[in-house]
């Protein structure tokens, strides 16, 4: 999910902290995350510097938005890869269901979303043809 950490939400009681995280696509939708370990309060602080850096970060990793060519996996409609500009290859998965053809098989795209076990784990994600559409006004004189 990607948002931002609320700072004005922090709370220290004891032995550990909270801090409330906002979701992006829904200012409602607000989870308080608990800090109990050294490792949960580092999640936190990179959390807090991505979003300093990016506007907004992920509630699982470093927010992400890439723009490239997207081919998606057969028999795993919620899933592709996306090759960028440089030809480096970002495996991808989509937060939110995807029916069987509801994704196009390859395309343009732009993807945001969080860095999480090597994948960018799409929030949204946008996938455009790489031919251009068939003429369908045949009548315009193209000469």
């Amino acid at each position: 999910m990607i948002g931002y950490y609320d700072p004005t939400s922090l709370k220290i009681s004891g032995n550990h902290a909270s801090i409330d995280f906002v979701n992006a696509m829904n200012g409602n939708d607000v989870r308080n995350c608990r800090m109990t370990t050294v490792e949960e309060v580092k999640s936190i602080i990179a959390g807090l510097r991505d979003q300093v850096e990016n506007g907004l970060t992920g509630l699982l990793g470093k927010f992400a938005r890439v723009e490239g060519v997207f081919q998606a996996i057969p028999d795993h409609p919620d899933e592709g890869i996306v090759t960028i500009a440089d030809n480096s290859r970002i495996p991808v998965k989509v937060n939110f269901p995807v029916g069987k053809d509801n994704l196009p098989a390859q395309g343009f795209c732009i993807v945001t979303g969080e860095m999480h076990k090597g994948a960018l784990h799409a929030d949204s994600i946008s996938v455009g043809p790489i031919t251009p559409a068939a003429d369908t006004r045949p009548e315009i004189d193209k000469g």
